[in-house]
């Protein structure tokens, strides 16, 4: 299983990840990136094209931007296809080697955050949908929240508590404090995000 926090991980080492995959621009990287369903074919097309005008570095910065957008599971298969390509392995051991007390630190306060589900869920148990579609790095889509609310029918709650953990385990880190607060101010409720958060979160939200 993959490190749930891959991000944090890439984070600190982001510039010399991107040195090393740009050596492996010109192979199968791509290719095998799209056989395992890393890559869509629009986005296997658009790295293609950004080959002809790009560096090998530019492309490689922008394979890296793409991957950070995407959930756990991608990452997975994205080691997996480092383990096949010639010079993927260099790769894989920078990562490994990376940010070892950040993600102890990050997993930590993860912990925390997470223990506090039952009470935000609470908290927002009678808007939680609304929150559900604009909750950042991505909305839940109406499949999926019609699949929660199928789970715990006539329980809001128990709705609003599913959402957070989907979200969590989903996004790892970046399902933060700071999103959901950032949630919170688009849908209005800003007493909620001060009472949750504190005020200073809800002013540093209101200043990204």
């Amino acid at each position: 299983m993959a490190d749930p926090r891959w991000k944090e991980r890439l984070n600190p080492v982001q510039d010399d990840v991107i040195v090393l995959l740009s050596g492996l621009v010109g192979g199968s990287l791509f290719d095998k990136l799209l056989a395992e369903e890393v890559l869509t074919d629009d986005q296997y097309d658009d790295l293609d094209k950004a080959k002809e005008t790009k560096t090998d570095k530019n492309v490689a910065s922008k394979l890296v931007k793409l991957l950070k957008t995407k959930a756990e599971p991608a990452y997975e298969k994205f080691c997996k296809v480092l383990q096949a390509v010639d010079g993927g392995k260099d790769v894989l051991a920078l990562l490994e080697t990376s940010s070892v007390d950040e993600g102890k630190k990050g997993k930590d306060e993860d912990n925390d955050f997470s223990k506090k589900f039952r009470t935000i869920s609470s908290k927002i148990s009678s808007y939680w949908e609304w929150i559900a579609r604009c909750i950042p790095p991505k909305a839940f889509d109406d499949s999926e929240i019609e699949a929660i609310k199928k789970n715990h029918r006539d329980d809001v709650r128990a709705q609003a508590y599913q959402m957070l953990t989907e979200w969590k385990q989903k996004w790892g880190s970046e399902a933060s404090p700071k999103n959901l607060c950032k949630a919170l101010l688009d849908e209005e409720k800003r007493s909620t995000a001060s009472e949750l958060f504190g005020s200073n979160m809800v002013h540093t939200v209101d200043s990204i």
